[in-house]
């Protein structure tokens, strides 16, 4: 048993060689769980509001085909489950991993990442095809739950394609198992998240049923197919997509988590995970969209006072991510006086 994984507190080479020992020791646990496999400050009381209201046992590997039609699957999950969230919890911080992503993952767990009384934070991972080298990775990501107990994985795919799946089978993890939180927030492994800073706005929010983030109206569907992001027009033909949110980062109120599931059920699916979750299941439901601006899809100019004022950057690497918050640890309110979120922008 590794008695505490924390080492935020530690100097860098330190943490580096003891995830060395982490990672031997785990290769020394026999998993007993489950298999794996089976604009600013706006939306709170002290910012100004801008809402913008708008009315199983299968992995799966994604073709438009498949995405004309209605998301009918249950997914299956490995541990944790029951308990794991308790019954009174602010927020549970979701992380869109990837298997091999064992880095990223352990840097955020340093950092920005632990758990608290009323937070908890989990990475959701999905699987990758089938082979030598993936099965020992599998091997590798049993044993990294056994040791953090943070791990939830989906029998989905891991690609940029099945993005929307993992999604709804997180809310569908959130309504079974942590249906009494407050919020969510789904980020991914590459981000920081200012977590003083959200937990300040959540806490003074006036909103419910919402979804917060930064809003991105009146975009149009990409229709050059040599694009990352083409959608033909026979999977949607509308010319703008609704208003959405970046899927770098957004907070689903508890409040909705559940109406959100019922209505990914009865639409078809877009394989844009953030048009589709925060964007078109949202159409018909009494929900806002509301816009913060500290919520960033950009990468941001390393510059810690920055960091003191945002919620998210993007694009930040495990290096980076301890750099980021060993430097927040030097710097006041007083340094940072004359700081604005606008200038954050590399």
């Amino acid at each position: 048993m590794v008695a505490d994984v924390t080492t935020s507190n530690l100097p860098h080479i330190l943490r580096l060689t003891l995830h060395v020992l982490i990672i031997i020791n785990m290769n020394l646990i026999i998993a007993v769980s489950t298999p794996l496999y089976k604009h600013d400050n706006i939306g709170t009381k002290s910012g100004q509001d801008i809402p913008s209201h708008t009315n199983r046992n299968t992995t799966l590997s994604m073709d438009f085909d498949r995405y004309s039609q209605l998301p009918t699957m249950r997914y299956e999950f490995a541990m944790p489950a029951a308990g794991y969230c308790g019954d009174e919890l602010f927020l549970v911080i979701v992380v869109c991993s990837a298997v091999h992503n064992f880095e990223e993952r352990q840097a955020i767990r340093d950092t920005w990442g632990y758990n608290s009384n009323d937070v908890r934070v989990v990475f959701l991972l999905g699987i990758e095809a089938p082979n030598q080298s993936n099965t020992i990775q599998h091997d590798d990501v049993i044993r990294e739950s056994g040791v953090f107990h943070d791990i939830i994985q989906v029998n989905v795919y891991d690609n940029y394609s099945n993005l929307t799946h993992k999604s709804i089978a997180m809310l569908q993890w959130i309504q079974k198992y942590c249906h009494n939180v407050k919020h969510v927030l789904k980020t991914d492994d590459d981000m920081y998240i200012g977590r003083d800073v959200l937990l300040g706005d959540l806490r003074n929010t006036v909103h419910k049923r919402f979804i917060m983030g930064h809003l991105i109206a009146a975009a149009a569907p990409i229709r050059d197919p040599s694009s990352k992001w083409y959608t033909p027009k026979h999977i949607y033909p509308e010319s703008m997509y609704p208003n959405y949110m970046s899927g770098t980062a957004y907070v689903i109120s508890g409040d909705l988590v559940s109406d959100l599931v019922t209505s990914s059920s009865h639409r078809r699916l877009l394989w844009l995970e953030d048009v589709y979750i925060t964007g078109i299941c949202m159409l018909a439901l009494d929900a806002d969209h509301i816009y913060n601006a500290k919520f960033g899809y950009k990468p941001r100019i390393h510059d810690p006072c920055i960091y003191k004022l945002i919620i998210t950057a993007h694009d930040v690497t495990p290096s980076q991510m301890y750099e980021i918050w060993d430097e927040l640890k030097l710097r006041t309110d007083h340094d940072c006086r004359n700081t604005r979120i606008s200038k954050g922008y590399s």
